[in-house]
């Protein structure tokens, strides 16, 4: 019997990042990550544990932030100036 289990089903980890589940293993030294289907070790010292939330519990919620381009940009054809200057 040939099984092929989803990868998923190895996770002891999660979290929600951006509104997508993304799954971890702890169980494995290093910790993994996985990553389009494929399980990824993590750097040395991930400890999944400690920040991302059991299989079986409410997945940790993470946004990434935006930044903007800051609103002072060179003015055009005038030589070291700026604009607010």
């Amino acid at each position: 019997m040939n099984m092929h289990a989803k990868p998923e089903l190895l996770a002891t980890h999660h979290i929600l990042q951006d509104g997508k589940k993304i799954h971890f293993r702890n169980d494995t030294k290093p910790n993994q990550k996985l990553v389009n289907g494929k399980w990824c070790d993590m750097y040395a010292d991930a400890n999944v544990a400690k920040w991302a939330s059991r299989i079986n519990q409410k997945p940790v919620v993470c946004s990434t932030t935006k930044t903007e381009i800051s609103p002072i940009y060179p003015r055009n054809g005038v030589i070291g100036a700026w604009q607010g200057d």
